[in-house]
């Protein structure tokens, strides 16, 4: 049996131009800038908060902080030591790339390290940027035209 050589590379798939169904209908986003844009626009419209009091102005001290002051509880060395005993292996990393299988081979000072770094974010109320990012990747739904931005 004869293999296919390694250097040949996998061909490029590329997914379907997509369109906003409106009336008139939009034109149709080909690259992936324009796709990207599509999208973007069609989440912030479908995850935008809803307005009840439009007419009414707020008027609030600017010193009075806007968030409550309830402070989150400190992590535990147990609870900890738990969430990294029950990471499923088979997940893939995220974008700082550690694998779950990393966390679970900590020596015995890496999960008390974790602890310090997660209660100070919750202390300081600081969160780093890297915690602040997340990845969407579109699924389409069985049925539906895959041309359509909002299927």
């Amino acid at each position: 049996m004869e293999t296919p050589p390694k250097n040949r590379r996998k061909p490029k798939r590329t997914s379907p131009p997509k369109r906003k169904h409106s009336a008139p209908p939009e034109p149709w986003a080909k690259s992936d800038k324009g796709k990207a844009e599509l999208f973007a626009e069609c989440l912030s419209e479908v995850f935008s908060p809803h307005n009840n009091d439009q007419g009414q102005e707020v008027k609030q001290d600017p010193a009075t902080p806007i968030q409550s002051q309830e402070r989150l509880e400190a992590f535990t060395l147990k609870e900890i030591k738990d969430e990294i005993k029950i990471l499923n292996q088979r997940k893939a990393p995220g974008l700082h790339l550690i694998a779950a299988r990393m966390l679970q081979e900590l020596p015995k000072e890496g999960p008390v390290n974790l602890m310090y770094i997660f209660n100070a974010i919750l202390r300081l109320e600081h969160w780093p940027e890297s915690l602040k990012i997340a990845q969407i990747i579109m699924i389409p739904k069985p049925g539906k035209s895959p041309m359509d931005v909002s299927s």
